[in-house]
């Protein structure tokens, strides 16, 4: 194919692509503006309805919604600031994202009363309308983004078709990740690597479809317009070159370097002369970051346990007509109570009393079980030693709600890894030194990635992934996901 024609084919794929973009970007702009105008109306029925007349100095009846009609104009600035934060045109991970609007929606509300307050607006616009808009916009405004997106991802509008350039391990890492989410929008078209024997594979269900040299003809065919670098073992002269290679053909260059199992999460860039120095933070070694996690874990489990204390007693009562034996199921766990590093921890009882010899039993009658058994360190179907009761438990993970009480002794956290039993050390591979840093979670970041899917040493990966990327907005999202999964009851057995 001549130079010519391939250019041109090029550029119909760039039209076509920003076509895409604008589209994506109107329908961004619609659904902000949708969730905070539905902010903004359930924030105006609370103030009317539901907050005290006295509760400001303003007359209620002064603020009718017809009043703010002529003030249409003030969604803008919101629109300008997610603007500046890049929220029309960067794919972040949702993670990411969502520090980024909570950003805007503070600079929008400061910049608003601040612009109330000048104009003279504070007659005609009630300012705890509008500060109680600003909180519920930080509810609906992310979940109604992650739902535009997916949704837009499975209709093709918001996938981008990436080339990956490394079918070995690392290549087949990003493909897998950049499969899962939707939310970051790329789709990966193929590999192309330069390893003879790789030639026709295919990795992660996506084939290799020939040499880094082929890159022209390759995105002409898959219509992609971004490459992904992930050959970290490659050569500098060699990364030049396929840099140079690429760079008249695509729109960005992505290279993954050799970090895997750093801290990535909150690394920064700092330009020193004419190098760059990655900075990489360890957050949850900051005594500061370790308060304000306790103080939150604090916070949410008193407010879970005193509000779900009715629901706690009926399950108890179910759990003692269902089956004989205690209500809670006290189990020794790794963690930071004791010299030994261990702490009791809570459950509802799932499980008859007599569960160990009725696995035992099942083992003999099923041994291509125990493969399974060891894999998981658990069964995923049919586990005997399971009640009726404890089966509709585990698959809600309403089971775990008693660990409330040992995140008020400190023995847990709300988010961190999982609570491993003192037997499993020997299947860590000396990996708890480093997962243990931090209190085990009621839930984290391997619950909202897999659950009982993955596998035990997945499981431990993730934990470690945690423990070094730790941030106050890893666990908000990991709360929230949470919530999605339990409803969902993905992964659950």
């Amino acid at each position: 194919m001549n130079t010519f024609s391939l250019r041109r084919t090029l550029e119909w794929i760039k039209v076509n692509n920003l076509f895409r973009k604008i589209l994506m970007v109107v329908i961004l702009l619609i659904a902000d503006s949708g969730a905070f105008l539905l902010s903004f109306l359930l924030a105006h029925h609370l103030r009317i309805h539901v907050i005290p007349q006295n509760f400001s100095r303003a007359p209620v009846y002064s603020f009718s919604l017809y009043d703010y009609a002529p003030l249409w104009w003030l969604i803008a600035p919101l629109s300008i600031f997610f603007f500046m934060e890049g929220l029309y045109f960067k794919r972040r991970p949702f993670q990411l994202e969502l520090k980024h609007i909570f950003k805007a929606l503070i600079l929008y509300m400061v910049f608003t009363l601040a612009l109330i307050t000048l104009v003279h607006l504070t007659g005609i616009i009630s300012r705890v309308v509008f500060v109680f808009s600003i909180v519920f916009a930080a509810l609906f405004i992310p979940a109604l983004r992650y739902a535009t997106k997916t949704v837009s991802f499975d209709g093709g509008l918001w996938k981008k078709r990436v080339l990956v350039l490394g079918a070995a391990k690392t290549g087949g890492l990003v493909a897998k990740s950049l499969r899962k989410d939707k939310f970051l929008g790329y789709q990966v078209m193929g590999f192309l690597d330069d390893d003879p024997e790789k030639a026709g594979a295919l990795i992660e269900g996506i084939r290799v479809l020939g040499k880094t040299s082929d890159i022209k003809e390759t995105l002409k065919d898959t219509t992609a317009l971004d490459v992904i670098i992930a050959m970290p073992a490659l050569s500098r002269e060699r990364l030049i070159e396929i840099v140079e290679l690429c760079e008249n053909y695509v729109e960005s260059i992505k290279i993954i370097p050799d970090f895997f199992g750093v801290a990535t999460i909150g690394a920064e860039i700092e330009s020193i002369s004419e190098f760059l120095m990655i900075n990489i933070n360890i957050n949850l070694k900051k005594p500061w970051n370790i308060f304000i996690k306790r103080t939150i874990d604090l916070v949410l489990s008193t407010v879970v346990l005193i509000a779900g204390a009715p629901f706690f007693l009926l399950i108890a009562l179910a759990i003692k007509l269902d089956s004989p034996g205690p209500v809670l199921f006290i189990q020794k766990r790794l963690g930071q109570r004791d010299r030994k590093g261990r702490f009791p921890c809570f459950k509802f009882r799932t499980m008859y009393i007599d569960g160990p010899e009725r696995l035992q039993k099942y083992f003999d009658e099923h041994p291509e079980k125990r493969g399974e058994w060891e894999k998981f360190a658990k069964l995923r179907s049919g586990d005997p030693r399971v009640t009726a009761v404890g089966r509709w438990l585990r698959k809600t993970s309403v089971d775990e709600f008693p660990q409330v009480l040992n995140v008020l002794r400190g023995d847990m956290s709300l988010v961190g890894p999982r609570p491993y039993l003192p037997s499993e050390i020997r299947k860590m591979n000396r990996m708890e030194k480093t997962i243990l840093v931090a209190k085990p979670g009621i839930t984290g970041l391997w619950q909202v990635s897999g659950r009982n899917e993955l596998s035990f040493e997945d499981r431990c990966k993730m934990d470690i992934y945690y423990v070094r990327n730790w941030s106050l907005w890893m666990d908000l999202v990991i709360l929230v996901r949470t919530v999605f999964i339990v409803l969902s009851r993905k992964g659950a057995y």
